[in-house]
């Protein structure tokens, strides 16, 4: 009896360890298939996403874009001059951009990186007496270059009045390729400068630099 029940005892161990053997085979097993479906998932959504990205990289239209804007003070002025400019509160300060740097009377801006900017501008222009009829309006964008020993004309916007109570915006724009260094400035008729009601909206200068 006691050589019956010493077998017992040795084949239940037998069986036990076998089950334990099978229990930590069952769970590596988990285990690995747990790490290859998570891999397998990690590769093919690098795969889904790799046409995404080079779609926009192909995409001409997804480029970055700085611009600037920039408007009137506030203030009238007496003749035909360098027109005073102001940043925008809606718009980023351009020497905060690292592209355009706004000088401290605001008469010009500066190039700091070469490449193709493109330049937008309007001013709006009134007369409310009868002291004066007869009015040419002009407004010039001009550059100055190490390049070049003499301002450069880039846009000139003309316009004749006949009325004694008139108000005129002359829009211009242009694409330029500008240097490092170039200076950027307007001239125009201070004097008519409608600086009132929605004066922001009415005067306004827009640069902005291509992302390429």
């Amino acid at each position: 009896m006691d050589h019956q029940m010493k077998a017992c005892i040795r084949a239940l161990k037998i069986k036990v360890i076998f089950s334990q053997v099978l229990c930590a085979l069952f769970c590596v097993s988990c285990c690995i298939y747990t790490l290859q479906s998570q891999g397998n998932l990690s590769v093919r959504k690098e795969i889904e996403d790799r046409p995404k990205a080079d779609m926009q990289q192909k995409d001409p239209n997804h480029k970055m874009q700085t611009f600037v804007r920039l408007t009137v003070p506030k203030k009238s002025k007496l003749k035909y001059g360098d027109v005073e400019w102001i940043p925008t509160p809606e718009s980023v300060h351009p020497n905060n951009t690292g592209y355009l740097s706004l000088s401290v009377n605001g008469s010009h801006l500066e190039v700091l990186r070469t490449g193709i900017y493109r330049i937008c501008l309007q001013i709006t222009y009134k007369h409310i007496t009868e002291a004066e009829q007869n009015v040419s309006l002009q407004q010039d964008v001009y550059i100055t270059s190490d390049k070049y020993e003499n301002e450069i004309l880039q846009l000139t916007s003309m316009e004749a009045v006949n009325f004694d109570y008139w108000r005129k915006s002359l829009f211009t724009e242009g694409i330029f390729e500008l240097d490092a260094g170039d200076k950027l400035f307007i001239r125009a008729n201070l004097s008519f400068i409608d600086v009132y009601t929605n004066y922001r909206q009415k005067n306004f200068l827009v640069v902005s630099k291509n992302m390429y």
